[in-house]
């Protein structure tokens, strides 16, 4: 990866909106510059989006908790179901607090605000 590109974490849970995850990787990922980390909120196994279609993410949120610093960004799909494990999760809060604190890029869509 380049001196100047970035790296974007997605969070992705079961009942995540698939369209609003994969377009958000795949555009990001044909940036050429943005290394796009996929992580699911409880680990890297399979997750079933809201629509059915399953994706297996990069690796799990736990297992990147602890170096958060290398993402400029973290985004958070929609899909009521993936929102709904995003809320009960005190790990991605603590996540959140982090990025909030010092400032990084929170990027939320419908209704993983």
């Amino acid at each position: 990866m380049a001196a100047n590109s970035a790296a974007v974490l997605v969070v992705v849970a079961d009942g995540s909106e698939e369209m609003e995850a994969v377009i958000v990787i795949d555009v990001l990922r044909r940036a050429g510059n943005v290394d796009v980390v996929v992580a699911g909120l409880e680990g890297a196994g399979e997750v079933k989006c809201s629509r059915g279609v399953r994706i297996v993410p990069d690796t799990g949120l736990e297992d990147v908790a602890g170096d958060l610093s290398r993402f400029s960004c973290i985004v958070l799909p929609g899909g009521m179901g993936g929102a709904r494990a995003f809320e009960k999760s005190a790990r991605l809060h603590a996540v959140l607090a982090r990025f909030e604190a010092e400032g990084r890029l929170i990027a939320a869509i419908c209704a993983g605000r």
